[in-house]
């Protein structure tokens, strides 16, 4: 026992990464060897993702691009952090059999600070098992298989309830609309309709993340050509500019002062209302010019200090995003997408000063005119 004990250690120090242990007490109905070798397989790929290195070979066809893009993010985050530290343990609480040849596999990643054990993060994983190989998947295809399907122009919609076709349909033009400003072809997309974003993570097969306890309002995408929608909305238009705009501008390059005023533009607030409702810059112009009028607030201020005055319709709207929304119609009709293009590509670092520098440039905005001229070009709107 104290020999194994002592083996198991020196693997660790020698990989800096803590072997998949057994909960106590787990149960399984699988043969002995076999669930030896998918706890092999499972410790084999926990260390590979770990360390940011996913074989494809361990990879299921099923869900391999949006699981390799899935924990590439979810790593770069989070799990690359924290694995290296000797305080983190990882066990195998749960499994059990879905069919003869997939097996649904829970892990718990523990961390040991002052003699107090806390839960840090549970992934769920599918494994696929054969005689000759095991691949892993996340828990997508298997939870929604019996979900319904709706083809949508270029969107696969899988959902529980009824969809609102006249949503889907908008949405469905302006993915095509907005690949066809950069001179793109739009791509056919899968959109998953989820509630919340706790719902979206276990559906990636990230059951708890003690980063994101609480995180609700949330969709997710696009990720490997997937959506997942904004509170079991039908609709991601504002994220689809952002998807187009990264497939033909340089990360250094895009600011975003512009990109998120383009995609309030374009599209919307992101985020709904109380009703669930998207927030479109037809509901957003009026309420800023309410709250001007009641307030006195100064245009320059309020996009400088980004501040939220619009909180009645949600809280997260950002107003200084609004502002660059409207001042981006200037742009396109004054200098259509040449000029949207130079605002895009004006730099991501000190993207704020580089943004007042270009609309300088192009609209003779400065700070002395900013309030008279987006103030015309507010009540124009």
């Amino acid at each position: 026992y104290y020999l194994i004990l002592f083996f198991n250690f020196l693997t660790f120090v020698s990989s800096g990464q803590s072997s998949l242990t057994y909960a106590r007490g787990i149960e399984s109905n699988m043969e002995e060897s076999h669930f030896s070798k998918l706890h092999v397989a499972l410790d084999t790929f926990l260390q590979h993702l770990e360390k940011g290195d996913l074989q494809e070979h361990e990879l299921n066809p099923s869900s391999s691009r949006l699981l390799m893009e899935t924990y590439d993010w979810f790593l770069s985050y989070f799990l690359k952090k924290e694995i290296p530290s000797s305080k983190i343990s990882k066990e195998l609480y749960n499994v059990y059999e879905i069919d003869p040849s997939k097996y649904s596999m829970s892990i718990v990643y523990m961390k040991n600070s002052n003699d107090t054990i806390a839960l840090e993060y549970n992934l769920r994983l599918i494994a696929h098992y054969s005689e000759t190989d095991i691949t892993f998947s996340i828990p997508l295809q298997s939870d929604t298989e019996l979900w319904n399907k709706s083809m949508v122009g270029h969107i696969t919609y899988h959902h529980i309830g009824p969809i609102d076709f006249q949503v889907a349909q908008e949405f469905n033009r302006n993915n095509t609309l907005l690949a066809s400003k950069f001179g793109l072809d739009p791509d056919s997309l899968d959109f998953y309709i989820v509630d919340n974003y706790q719902d979206i993570m276990r559906l990636l097969g990230i059951e708890y993340n003690q980063h994101e306890t609480g995180k609700y309002r949330d969709g997710l995408g696009v990720v490997a050509q997937t959506i997942f929608s904004i509170q079991g909305h039908e609709d991601f238009t504002h994220d689809i500019f952002h998807y187009y705009s990264e497939q033909v501008n340089k990360p250094e390059n895009r600011n975003w002062v512009t990109e998120e005023g383009l995609a309030y533009l374009w599209g919307n607030a992101y985020y709904t209302d109380i009703e669930g409702d998207m927030i479109t810059m037809d509901r957003m112009v009026p309420a800023l010019r309410k709250a001007l009028q009641e307030d006195k607030h100064s245009l320059y201020a309020l996009f400088i200090e980004d501040t939220k005055v619009l909180s009645d319709l949600a809280p997260e709207i950002s107003v200084r995003s609004l502002i660059s929304a409207i001042i981006m119609q200037e742009i396109e009709d004054k200098y259509g997408m040449e000029g949207i293009n130079q605002l895009i590509n004006c730099g991501r670092k000190d993207r704020l000063i580089k943004y007042l520098s270009k609309i300088e440039e192009l609209l003779d905005v400065y700070e002395s005119n900013f309030d008279e001229v987006v103030g015309r070009l507010l009540a124009a709107f």
